[in-house]
């Protein structure tokens, strides 16, 4: 796995870097600045869905519902 680099990307504080049906409720909220274990042990745990189906979770959703799904659950 890998992120090309956006983890690390401090300049831009203020856009969203993530893939819709892996990103944690927190980097959607943009609410706690330093949530990345939380998001890491998130997007762990889709990965591991989409290792055991085939598909990751949401995928029958458009992305932005998708997003607005993970929000509510998280």
């Amino acid at each position: 796995m890998a992120d090309f680099g956006l983890a690390t990307e401090q300049d831009k504080q203020n856009s969203f870097a993530g893939s819709a049906f892996w990103v944690a409720p927190e980097v959607i909220d943009q609410s706690v600045a330093n949530a990345q274990t939380a998001s890491d042990i998130w997007s762990l745990g889709s990965t591991v869905i989409e290792l055991l189906t085939g598909k990751p979770p949401f995928i029958d959703l458009h992305q932005f519902a998708a997003m607005t799904r993970i929000k509510e659950i998280g």
